[in-house]
């Protein structure tokens, strides 16, 4: 009755595979062999190893990524990333708050929430890092401007009694920007 620890199909158990004992990668088939680590399964020296392996495995895949990520680095303090974090955050749930009340047809709502994200808001905002703007890249702001002049046509559009259909189209619109900056930069700790 031992504890077990299985893991699904992917590249931990293909580490596993590649980690078994020469000839033991198959079976007589030539099917690949699924490994559960087993207290008593197999000596502990064995067990010790695979266990070492994936997580040399897993770090290397960390580091691996983090070299193939070949966005542009934004340099930002702290406390200038959690601000802007937040604010992505906030992004997402009022995106979320206002596709909820399309789907009941609520557009009075959808307009008190987009309004609130829109551009004058945001330019009257006392709790961004007062030098913030002058660190972001240029195609950064002009994507966020953009992004708060979208969530200005989501209000106006709702405010004017567009279909869902047509509401929907701007918040595609909008979240565009939101995926061309966070297919475009990533942030780092400045030094």
């Amino acid at each position: 009755m031992g504890a077990s620890l299985s893991l699904p199909e992917g590249p931990v158990m293909t580490m596993i595979r590649t980690v078994l004992p020469a000839g033991r990668s198959s079976d007589r088939h030539g099917r690949p062999v699924r490994v559960a680590l087993q207290a008593g399964g197999q000596p502990r020296s064995y067990r010790v190893r695979v266990l070492g392996a994936l997580l040399c495995v897993v770090a290397g895949a960390a580091v691996a990524d983090e070299k193939a990520d070949a966005r542009v680095p934004v340099a930002l303090s702290a406390g200038e990333q959690a601000w802007l974090l937040g604010e992505m955050r906030r992004n997402v749930v009022v995106l979320q708050q206002m596709t909820a009340a399309l789907s009941e047809g609520r557009s009075a709502e959808v307009h008190e929430l987009a309004a609130a994200f829109g551009t004058l808001p945001s330019a009257k905002d006392p709790t961004r890092p007062p030098q913030l703007r002058q660190k972001l890249p240029a195609v950064w702001l002009g994507l966020t401007h953009q992004l708060h002049q979208d969530f200005d046509g989501i209000a106006e559009g709702a405010a004017a009694m567009e279909t869902t259909a047509q509401t929907l189209a701007r918040v595609s619109r909008l979240m565009q920007n939101c995926v061309a900056c966070h297919s475009t930069y990533r942030l780092v700790e400045a030094p």
